[in-house]
């Protein structure tokens, strides 16, 4: 997706419409599938109503030199993925089953974790993480990324601390809840502030445009067609 939206546009917004046809995916499923994914890396950020560029981290991944950090940084900015790695790094990675059942009490749907781990071991593949190893999460040496998850979706502490996922859905009191949702609403839930404070027009947007594509890759049968864009009298989106 970063290399298509970059052949044709550079660093310029790209016309989603016009990308769909370059990955001659027409404007369906599989294409907001693969936008969504995009965002959620944070490779993409949607401009308008149907325009993508690429963020700075989507700009490395396609620049030969620097594409390992950014996909490493990529991988990690996912909520899950840097919880799987954090909970095994530096160790090998437990059979299948094993695997499967550390999904579903990270908050992956039992009826989704086959497909999710799937999902996960081609993320980190191509990631360069099963470069030493096959069946251990390393970083990749050549260039390793100087931060963790800055993501909204998934708040610092979640990433720097000894046991850090396991403490930060407890110091949330998310812990019931959790077991039910995927991690990336509970992420998305986290990042709204405290009732009574300040919180601006284009903040609101931008979190609801995040749920947005968050509630294209958790949920089915949305039809991708929701615009999020601030009332006339603005000149903004």
């Amino acid at each position: 997706m970063a290399r298509a939206i970059y052949d044709r546009c550079g660093e310029e917004a790209c016309d989603l419409n016009d990308l769909a046809a370059d990955l001659e995916d027409g404007s369906g499923g599989a294409f907001r599938l693969k936008t969504s994914a995009a965002r959620i890396f944070e490779l993409i950020e949607k401009r308008g109503r149907s325009e993508a560029r690429l963020t700075d981290n989507g700009k490395l991944v396609i620049d030969e030199g620097r594409d390992v950090t950014a996909k490493a940084q990529a991988f990690l900015r996912v909520p899950l993925y840097s919880a799987v790695y954090d909970k095994f790094k530096n160790t090998r990675l437990p059979p299948k089953q094993v695997l499967d059942d550390e999904l579903k009490n990270m908050g992956v749907p039992a009826k989704q974790v086959d497909k999710a781990r799937q999902v996960f071991e081609r993320s980190a593949r191509q990631a360069g993480f099963f470069e030493s190893s096959d069946n251990r999460l390393v970083i990749p040496t050549r260039n390793q990324p100087q931060i963790r998850n800055k993501s909204g979706l998934a708040p610092s502490p979640m990433m720097d601390t000894e046991d850090r996922f396991e403490s930060y859905i407890a110091e949330a009191g998310l812990q019931n809840r959790f077991r039910r949702d995927d991690p990336l609403i509970v992420g998305l839930m986290d990042r709204l502030p405290t009732a009574g404070s300040s919180w601006n027009d284009d903040a609101r947007v931008a979190w609801l445009r995040l749920a947005s594509s968050i509630f294209d890759v958790t949920y089915s049968d949305g039809t991708g067609q929701i615009e999020i864009k601030l009332t006339a009298g603005s000149d903004r989106d």
